[in-house]
């Protein structure tokens, strides 16, 4: 209490001291010491300063001149002067902040009186007694601390300015542009629009009171909190969105701001600024019912266009007027600079039409499960990478309804000092802290919608990362955290929504890009940096999001500098097989196996990898670097700039290899970047820096940037178009039917897949527009379904309502072009057997540059007698009869398949022979039997003479024999008359038998020789 007693005896003597200065300054008595020292320190006082360098937001226009948003950091501030401030307005703020104002010098002797005895009746510097001079000064020279000094240096300044400036209407303007009003909100003008969303000059006297007594306590009296979605309480009265710095907050009416109105009403009829029937009027008037927090934007677009304009914004200020990054802010947020920008809404709105379609559009590709998504899940549905590790953990199996935290008893434990030990993927640590995984669920569309989630609120001193997803959490932090976590009956583990944040909307999955640019001029006319609206969604994928680019690489880094260093659209490439330094075949083609020999048109068009690479060796990674400086996407002057990443930035990851040919690159380029790229071979082969910014003007110093695109020839014309008529093939219906219109006007376009389908990449152009689309998973573990058809059918779904109105318009050919018949294999001129390729007619018409026309007659096809018998080349030992003339192709270099695994391209069948047959002539007869019964014997002579004699099964013999020169002669030799039958010569007369001697007559009477002589 003593104490308390002898700090108002000093105060008290120390004020009376101030105030006796104070009149001595008044009556013109500054010679003391203390003053004379106080004099020299303060700062000099600059009327120019005071009434005219005023912190102002920026504006952002449209092409039309329109006001689409005010930009500005927390410091947010719009000048307006006296005379559009309404009366009633300056009136309020006198009234309550400095009321005789009008008659003070800069520092009110009586204010100081009052404020001295009130501080010392408070025990305490309750109150400054400063002026509105005084506030002002303040808040341009000295800092806001409440020193005895230093405000001795304030009122001393505050006369220095009554004394320089004449109209104490112009102290007032610069003050009411200056003070802080809450809601960073600097100046009446930033506080009306902030609170009410109108101009300061519609204000009525209650809210121009009610603005009047938030100088007070900005930070208590403010008409509305700003707070994040999950921090809202729960009584509340919410009026809406408040933007600051482009983050979305939630604004919460401040019922204790209007107290302090009827304060300022009162002060105001007091002093006789309103009558007693204003003041009825506005003390009941319901101030906190007309509060509006105001948008910064007058048009709805994505942040990403908003946050691009202000990175160009910075370059350009930095480049312009010799600025560091630091004082280029300082002037776009502060400068009060009116900002131009390129976008075209309809075609903005269009784009955005298109995106609102996207699952419909590509949902025809789907093959089951979530829209184009081909990944690998465990029982748990939750998404695993290739390594069968968890990318994102499904929604259900990962949280409760509630948000909690779900940790099974098998991926926890505790030790036996009772800490609490988690092995699980869920949760992952290292010294800075303890984050909770991923995870996602489908909406219902049937696309996967992933969510991010905060690290645990858990100090670092109270757990231990100890690698391979195990974290230790003591048991001190438990016990003065009890709510961390609970324990239901099967053992699973929760941790409370309160330890940690999710997303509330999360991210759709897949993701997508376009930029759309208007070739001639550079111009950003329209822009999608993500799919989908979710505010939890800040990533700008079409300006800050590198992918590798694959095969839509290859007009710029590999076709269109072969055809400017002696290659042209018919030049001879051939599809074979090559190795790495590692020895395994590189690269793949999307397709099986290889096609052999194409022009360079045709693997173009087809997107062929193995023909990208060798044309890349041939012409050299540092030419086709060259080329891509000028494309834009290798920054020159600056490389930190650019997204290729160069031998001399990394010595051992770097892109300067055969890999750029088929866009497989470290970091990969934006769509920005291949939108910008494109652009000039849709331009003649000029490229214009692109820009999304048309003007940049200041109020002080005049136009900093005009809009007048810098340009870059980067091709001829003749290159220019060449590439393009080949880039026609892959949209015309004979080719691939998709990404065409209807409207005479041409296109030409560029599809690129990364491998195993992670990234989808088109780029295309009419002669009006260019374009560059990518779609993929921000988690680059899923892969897509579907091809690159879906990415022509998006371009044209995009694109198609963009140029229906246009005219109908179509490449125009440089009268330098000229077309010549060519042999389709070789290049060159056709020879008398390009007609004869066993394929048939091998002469096509194909474009060229002027000079480029081919002068040689193609060899590549060659005649060979062959061995019919094995198609290998005839030996002195093939007769005659076996050898025939067919027409080959003869490939230069040869290739050898043995040295390739035996791998042979698809026209392999048609390469020329370099081997001789051995097969030997076997002239041994051939016997063959015939069904009606004849025998044939077939001989051939070394000569070819082929003699058939066929034996009839009546002995006829046919002879036939066949000449090589097709000469046949037959005969037939009948078969042989059988001879004639001779009579029948008589049997030959048997011998007779000797007759034997008689017997003797018998006896007469002798019965026996009786009989046999009569028988």
């Amino acid at each position: 209490m003593v104490l308390k007693i002898i700090k108002r005896f000093f105060q008290t003597i120390l004020l009376v001291v101030m105030v006796a200065f104070l009149l001595v300054l008044v009556v013109g008595c500054m010679l003391g010491a203390s003053f004379v020292k106080i004099a020299k320190s303060a700062p000099d006082v600059q009327p120019q300063s005071i009434l005219m360098e005023l912190a102002e937001n920026s504006k952002i226009l449209d092409k039309d001149g329109n006001l689409i948003e005010e930009i500005a950091s927390e410091e947010y501030r719009e000048i307006v002067t006296y005379e559009q401030m309404p009366k009633h307005l300056i009136d309020a703020f006198v009234s309550v902040e400095d009321e005789r104002f009008w008659t003070h010098n800069g520092v009110d002797i009586q204010g100081v009186i009052v404020s001295a005895i009130d501080n010392f009746r408070a025990g305490d510097i309750v109150r400054g007694g400063s002026t509105i001079t005084q506030q002002l000064v303040r808040n341009i020279y000295l800092s806001p601390d409440v020193q005895w000094e230093r405000k001795i240096v304030e009122m001393y300044l505050a006369l220095q300015v009554t004394d320089k400036i004449e109209r104490k209407e112009d102290i007032l303007e610069a003050y009411l542009n200056r003070v802080y009003l809450g809601q960073h909100a600097y100046g009446v003008q930033a506080a009306s629009k902030i609170y009410f969303s109108k101009d300061v000059s519609e204000l009525t006297i209650a809210q121009a009171a009610t603005l009047a007594g938030i100088v007070k306590s900005p930070s208590n009296l403010s008409l509305f909190g700003a707070y994040y979605p999950q921090s809202v309480p729960s009584n509340g009265k919410i009026l809406g969105d408040f933007y600051v710095a482009d983050q979305s907050l939630i604004a919460v009416l401040n019922e204790d701001a209007f107290e302090r109105k009827d304060y300022v009403l009162e002060k105001m009829k007091e002093l006789g600024y309103i009558t007693e029937a204003q003041y009825n009027s506005a003390i009941n008037e319901d101030v906190a019912a007309s509060v509006k927090p105001g948008s910064k934007k007058q048009i709805d677009y994505s942040s990403h266009i908003s946050n691009l304009i202000r990175r160009e914004a910075l370059d350009i200020l930095m480049e312009k007027k010799e600025m560091s990054k630091e004082d280029a802010s300082t002037m776009l947020y502060t400068g009060g600079l009116t900002i131009k920008t390129t976008i075209d809404w309809d075609i903005q709105k269009k784009l955005e039409k298109t995106y609102e379609d996207f699952t419909k559009i590509f949902s025809q590709y789907n093959e089951g499960g979530p829209l184009i998504a081909d990944y690998k899940i465990d029982d748990g549905r939750n998404i695993l990478d290739p390594n069968g590790r968890v990318v994102f953990f499904y929604r259900d199996s990962f949280l409760t309804e509630e948000n909690k935290l779900k940790i099974r008893s098998h991926l926890y434990s505790f030790n036996d000092a009772g800490d609490l030990v988690f092995e699980t993927e869920r949760l992952t640590s290292d010294e800075n802290g303890i984050y909770v995984k991923s995870f996602y669920d489908l909406n219902e569309d049937n696309n996967i919608v992933t969510y991010r989630a905060s690290s645990l609120l858990v100090p670092t001193e109270y757990f231990e990362a100890l690698g391979n997803y195990t974290t230790r959490i003591e048991k001190r932090f438990l016990d003065e955290h009890p709510d961390f976590y609970t324990v239901d009956e099967d053992g699973v583990l929760y941790i409370s929504k309160d330890y940690f944040n999710i997303e509330e909307k999360g991210t759709v999955q897949p993701q997508s890009a376009t930029v759309i640019i208007d070739q001639h001029t550079g111009y950003i006319k329209a822009l999608v940096g993500a799919r989908g609206n979710s505010p939890d969604d800040t990533i700008d994928r079409a300006s800050l999001f590198t992918r590798p680019p694959a095969s839509a690489i290859k007009p710029l880094a590999v076709y269109a500098p072969a055809l400017e260093n002696g290659f042209t659209l018919a030049t001879a490439l051939d599809d074979l097989p090559n190795k790495d330094h590692e020895g395994n075949i590189w690269p793949k083609n999307y397709y099986a196996g290889f096609k052999g020999i194409v022009s360079l048109r045709y693997a173009l068009v087809d997107s062929i990898n193995t023909t990208a690479v060798t044309t890349l060796n041939k012409i050299g990674v540092d030419t086709s670097m060259e080329y891509l400086k000028g494309f834009g996407l290798i920054n020159q002057k600056d490389p930190s700039k650019d997204n290729f990443i160069s031998r001399e930035e990394n010595s051992a990851y770097n892109d300067e290899n055969l890999a750029l040919g088929i866009g497989a690159l470290s970091r990969g380029f934006t769509v920005k970047d291949m939108a910008s790229a494109y652009t000039a071979l849709a331009n003649e082969g000029v490229r214009k820096e692109t820009s999304i910014i048309l003007s940049i003007e200041s109020n002080r110093s005049g136009t900093i940037y005009d809009g007048k695109a810098e340009e870059t020839r980067v091709l001829s014309k003749e290159t220019a178009w060449l590439i393009t008529n080949a880039l026609q093939d892959t949209i015309k219906e004979d080719y691939y039917g998709r990404g065409q219109n209807d409207f005479g006007i041409d296109v030409a376009a560029k599809t690129g897949t990364s491998d195993e389908r992670r990234d989808y990449w088109i780029a295309g152009y009419n002669p009006y527009l260019t374009a560059a689309t990518w779609v993929g998973f921000d988690n680059n573990s899923i892969s897509l379904t579907g091809n690159s058809n879906m990415m022509r059918e998006f371009f044209a779904a995009y694109m198609n309502p963009i140029i229906e109105d246009y005219e109908p318009k179509t490449f125009e050919m440089p009268d330098t072009i000229v077309r010549e018949q060519v042999d389709k294999l070789s290049g060159d001129l056709p020879s008398k057997l390009t007609r004869k390729d066993p394929r048939g007619n091998m002469v096509v018409s194909e474009y060229f540059a002027e000079g480029t026309v081919p002068t040689k007659v193609s060899e590549i096809h060659v005649e060979l007698e062959i061995d019919t018998r094995n198609n290998l080349l005839a030996s002195n030992k093939t007769p005659k009869f076996l050898r025939e003339k067919k027409v080959f192709v003869q490939r230069d270099p040869a290739y050898n398949p043995e040295e390739f695994d035996d791998i042979v391209p698809d026209d392999w069948k048609y390469e020329a022979p370099t081997k001789y047959s051995n097969l030997a002539f076997n002239p041994k007869p051939v016997t063959e039997k015939n069904s009606d019964g004849s025998t044939t014997v077939i001989t051939t002579s070394f000569e070819g003479v082929i003699t058939k004699v066929t034996t009839l099964p009546d002995g006829t013999v046919v002879t036939v024999v066949e000449y090589p020169d097709g000469k046949v002669e037959r005969t037939t030799k009948p078969a042989p008359k059988p001879e004639p039958t001779p009579a029948p010569k008589p049997d030959p007369q048997p011998t007779p038998e000797p007759t034997p001697e008689p017997e003797p007559v018998p006896d007469p009477g002798t019965d026996d020789g009786e009989s046999d002589n009569n028988d």
